[in-house]
């Protein structure tokens, strides 16, 4: 067998009646069962192991990265108070308010990475949460330029965890205002209407937030993917020679960690359909 050979024998010929060949086959299987479960133990043991130098490692780093993000972060934020005191144009103190709103996000961000590496998941409890409330929250702290955003009707609830929900559509919106439309975009905006008064620049993408019988969607009308919509949402896939390649990727894991089937369709644009009935 696999552990070896359990030798039994005797110098006299026909020691060995019917019933000590059967009794020591019985052995020779109760001592392979031993075995095995040894085998196994130890096995579930390293694993074990190596799986705790993971989390102690992925803790490590987390640390490290909030700790180095929060110095930059707290500059940012004694600057934005400075600056505040130096206007009273409402139109500026409006996109200060915006990059307090940044602030706070990157903070929440900043937490939920810590969060993730000590708790070992990426969803929390979960709630029915009105998608277009989410989604104007997301919208809001995203660089939007001259994109518009269609909300669905208040009433489209899903049951998930608001932040990662959150999360999950702050990266929709990335993805679709950065690759979407044939136009750099390099400013600003917080264009947020409703689908029957949406109105987009000529230039601009749309994205729509709406409905499926069995869950929701988020869709562009932009260009559409240059790369195989199937490899968008793995790890370091990115059209884009300067992206990381994670957006997409964390909208798939979130997705998964709600047990939400996620299809990828590229036509007329970009579209995410998110089944939520499992």
């Amino acid at each position: 067998g696999d552990h070896g050979v359990m030798p039994l024998g005797s110098q006299e010929p026909e020691f060995f009646d019917d019933t000590a060949v059967q009794l020591a086959r019985v052995l020779g299987a109760n001592v392979t069962v031993a075995l095995d479960h040894a085998q196994r133990t130890a096995q579930l043991r390293d694993r074990d192991a190596e799986l705790q130098r993971e989390i102690d490692r992925l803790e490590k780093f987390a640390g490290l990265v909030s700790h180095d993000l929060r110095n930059p972060l707290n500059v940012a934020a004694g600057r934005l108070e400075l600056a505040r005191t130096t206007v009273d144009d409402g139109d500026t103190l409006d996109d200060l308010d915006r990059i307090a709103d940044a602030h706070d996000r990157m903070e929440e961000l900043i937490d939920d990475l810590l969060a993730l590496a000590r708790q070992g998941r990426t969803v929390d409890e979960l709630v029915s949460v009105s998608l277009a409330d989410a989604a104007a929250r997301a919208w809001r702290t995203v660089n939007t330029a001259d994109a518009t955003l269609d909300l669905p009707e208040k009433s489209l609830a899903v049951d998930a965890d608001p932040e990662r929900l959150r999360t999950l559509l702050e990266n929709l919106f990335t993805n679709s205002v950065e690759h979407g439309s044939t136009n750099s975009r390099t400013g600003s905006g917080d264009s947020v209407a409703h689908a029957a008064d949406s109105t987009a620049d000529a230039d601009g993408v749309t994205v729509t937030v709406g409905a499926l019988t069995n869950g929701f969607y988020v869709a562009d009308d932009g260009v559409g993917f240059e790369i195989d919509p199937d490899e968008a949402t793995e790890y370091g896939t990115s059209s884009d020679p300067t992206g990381t390649g994670f957006g997409l990727a964390i909208v798939h894991e979130i997705a998964a960690a709600h047990g939400w089937t996620l299809d990828v369709v590229d036509e007329d644009g970009a579209r995410f359909e998110f089944r939520t009935d499992g």
